[in-house]
């Protein structure tokens, strides 16, 4: 395998994480109340749906939203696997220099 085809590999993993990161990172930050709560709460104290309710409401009110910067990760590295596929499709990034001839 030459290394221009382990480079374009790479910026095709660069790519596949961005679009990842796009996607699942809103929804890891929805999921993340519901799945503190377990930590917070006991076995009988999860039984009880009021005590639950109440528990869930405040750890959404007190949860981070950071599906922003989950999304603006996302579009940086799709942005650069894009450009470094085009780059590399292109021959005008990614080419190694002919060595001289004597």
């Amino acid at each position: 395998m030459d290394p221009a085809n382990i480079i374009r590999m790479c910026f095709a993993l660069i790519v596949v994480i961005g679009i990842g990161c796009i996607f699942v990172g809103p929804a890891l930050d929805a999921a993340y109340p519901h799945v503190k709560l377990e930590h917070v709460l006991g076995s009988d104290e999860l039984a009880d749906q009021a005590t639950h309710e109440r528990t869930l409401d405040i750890l959404k009110r007190g949860s981070r939203t950071d599906w922003p910067v989950w999304m603006l990760l996302g579009a940086i590295l799709f942005a650069i696997g894009f450009v470094g596929l085009r780059a590399g499709n292109t021959g005008t990034g990614l080419q190694q220099p002919n060595a001289p001839h004597t």
